[in-house]
Parts: structure tokens; C-alpha cells; sequence
């Protein structure tokens, strides 16, 4: 019996936060940045988020929650926190006015609710941290143009 190049590949990574972080394995799909691995959300221990890409007011996201939702490159856009809540990457709590990150939403996702503070997004260094753009309402869906 021979064994799969991907068990064979599978070393655990060091802890982030107490939760070991493994590596992410990738079937028929560009490979994943070196910088991006899965590590448990501090909400709750089924759910696994990963920051794929960051870009000044938009993110690329795997997202993973056990028995819930997946999405393998769900698109964020920066927004404004409508309502109090937490970070899915930090825990940190979430005031309504705060710059946040959010899913797009149409059509709208099992996570659509969720929010990503900038400053908790790894290379960001408090880019997005200044606001969100003068010409975006909050209250509008976070929609993909183009």
C-alpha cells in the first residue's frame, strides 16, 4: 500500500493562539499563499478562516464551518459595522461604525452576518483601518462589480 503524496506532505504547523493550524491541502485549484493558514476562529471551534488575498477594501476568503457553510474563495468587501459583533479572525469585539470586512451578499451567504476587522487581517498594517470608501452607503449590499 502506498502513501498519498498528500499525507506524505502533511506536517502540523506551529500553534497560532494555543489551536495548532495545519496545512492546507489544495485539489484542482491554484496552490494557497504561503502566508495562509487555517486557523480556528476564536467564536467557535468548528470554524476555520482563512485570508486567501488582501487588498485595500476587499478580501478573498476560505471560509469553513463544520456542518454549517464552505466557501472555498468567498469575496469580502470593507463596509461599515451596522450592528456590535466580533472578528471571526481575532475575537475582538465590533462597535456599529467600525470599518469591518464583510461577505459579499447577493446572493446572500449562510455567513453573510459575519465581520473581519481590518487590523485583524494579517499584512493589512492598518491600511483599511481608516475608514471605508466616501462613496459607499453601508446599508448596500456588498456586491462584485465589473
Amino acid at each position: 500500500m502506498t502513501e498519498s503524496p498528500v499525507a506524505a506532505d502533511a506536517v502540523a504547523l506551529p500553534s497560532r493562539g494555543g489551536v495548532v493550524a495545519h496545512p492546507l491541502v489544495t485539489i484542482g485549484r491554484a496552490p494557497i499563499p504561503a502566508h495562509a493558514t487555517a486557523a480556528a476562529s476564536p467564536l467557535r471551534p468548528q470554524l476555520f478562516v482563512t485570508v486567501l488575498e488582501a487588498g485595500e477594501d476587499a478580501l478573498l476568503v476560505r471560509w469553513v464551518e463544520s456542518g454549517r457553510c464552505h466557501y472555498g474563495e468567498q469575496r469580502w468587501r470593507l463596509r461599515v459595522a451596522l450592528q456590535p459583533g466580533r472578528c471571526a479572525l481575532s475575537g475582538q469585539p465590533i462597535e456599529p461604525g467600525e470599518p469591518v470586512f464583510r461577505p459579499v451578499r447577493r446572493p446572500v451567504p449562510a455567513n453573510g452576518d459575519e465581520m473581519i476587522r481590518p487590523a485583524a487581517v494579517p499584512g493589512m498594517d492598518g491600511a483599511a483601518c481608516d475608514g471605508t470608501p466616501a462613496e459607499v452607503d453601508a446599508r448596500d449590499p456588498a456586491d462584485v462589480h465589473g
